[in-house]
């Protein structure tokens, strides 16, 4: 039997084990999320592209949208991958100008993606 004990943070994906291995997460960080400011709501009318990390923080977008009532069809997300893309993809989290993932879940193929949406 196999026993893994990763690091991880308070938050975490579920992962699909094989037979004999365990998943013992250790945690050694916590996410807090942060409310937006009215700087910030500014910004969003510029018809930005924001960068998705994870899903958590995608949530947390979400959710300070809304509370700021930002226009969600001035906004391209561009996500590190699809389980982080999940959230803004919800029948009931529409509206956004695009939704775009990265090929691979990393920081060079994010940012290869977003320089292909600014060309």
């Amino acid at each position: 039997h196999i026993r893994f004990r990763p690091a991880a943070g308070n938050e975490y994906v579920d992962l699909v084990l094989p037979h004999g291995v365990s998943f013992e997460p250790v945690q050694v960080y916590a996410v807090e999320p942060c409310p937006f400011d009215e700087t910030a709501a500014k910004w969003l009318e510029e018809e930005p592209i924001v960068l998705l990390h994870s899903a958590a923080m995608a949530r947390q977008f979400m959710a300070e949208c809304d509370r700021l009532g930002v226009d969600r069809s001035r906004i391209r997300l561009a996500a590190m991958g699809p389980r982080i893309a999940e959230p803004a993809q919800a029948k009931d989290a529409g509206g956004w100008r695009a939704i775009h993932i990265s090929q691979e879940p990393s920081d060079e193929a994010l940012l290869a993606l977003v320089r292909e949406l600014c060309l």
